[in-house]
């Protein structure tokens, strides 16, 4: 049951009320419960369960057989919200369920996954900076669909993309698993199209770690580009009163060759074209 159910006195209600909010948290539940195979909590005498619900405490994500997808992870921590208006409404969870699994569904049949399609689960797909992307000499391109992209997924509602100015700066309280360790080769080529540079890491690579040498050299990109553009249009045009750092969210990295790597960003807003 929803926190608000337990204890509605906790929430300022006079009474035990249902509405579509309450039922949003316990399906979050049931979900959890899919993938576990026990009840959240089913450790807990009852009246320690039922308190633990109502002071926020929310099951792991990694559940006794397997760690929960982050894209549905995200998706469990909106609908479990403490505050019931903070929580997914009905139609949005439906909405993201579909375009969670579509996707999904697409990519087992046809090519392997990409930035873009991992992305386009969440909302501001059309804010997804247009490059081109690289094409590999034959002699590096990458063999089968093995190689998967390096999402930075964050908590909230964007799902993914981390703010390049709160990386560099060391702020990583959305960033998700941000202390993991992460698999990444000894040399590796980071691809900002048409611009590149080969970067080093050390075998305790963190997710963070890897966020702030991105958004670093991404500032460097920046600086080199002045008055450039991404894309084939004024929308993406660089430096001041256009785009910058802080404007730039690192949504994760595309493998396009043997140890190389093209980064994909979002922007915070579009901004209109010029006349």
């Amino acid at each position: 049951m929803a926190p608000e159910i337990l204890d509605p006195a906790r929430f300022d209600l006079q009474h035990m009320r249902h509405t579509p909010e309450s039922d949003i948290h316990p399906f979050a539940m049931c979900v959890w419960t899919i993938f576990d195979g026990n009840a959240p909590f089913h450790d807990y005498p009852a009246i320690k369960a039922t308190f633990a619900i109502i002071e926020g405490e929310r099951p792991p994500q990694h559940t006794t057989m397997h760690p929960l997808p982050l894209p549905l992870w995200s998706l469990l921590n909106l609908c479990w919200k403490e505050r019931p208006r903070d929580r997914l409404s009905s139609p949005d969870l439906y909405l993201r369920l579909r375009c969670m699994f579509q996707p999904v569904n697409r990519l087992r049949t046809s090519l392997p996954p990409t930035v873009r399609n991992l992305a386009s689960v969440y909302t501001g797909v059309e804010r997804l900076v247009p490059q081109i992307i690289y094409r590999p000499p034959k002699a590096r391109q990458l063999a089968g669909t093995n190689a998967s992209p390096i999402m930075f997924n964050v908590l909230g509602q964007r799902g993914c993309g981390i703010n390049c100015l709160d990386a560099l700066n060391e702020r990583f309280s959305e960033l998700q698993n941000s202390n993991d360790i992460i698999e990444c080769y000894g040399c590796m080529a980071l691809r900002i199209m048409p611009w590149s540079v080969s970067i080093h890491f050390h075998s305790g690579t963190t997710w963070a770690d890897l966020a702030m040498r991105v958004s670093s050299y991404t500032q460097t990109f920046l600086d080199e580009s002045l008055t450039k553009y991404l894309g084939p249009d004024t929308r993406w045009r660089l430096g001041p009163g256009a785009i910058t750092l802080f404007d730039l969210e690192l949504v994760g990295l595309q493998p396009v060759a043997v140890r190389d790597w093209q980064v994909h960003f979002r922007v915070r807003q579009v901004v209109p074209l010029a006349a």
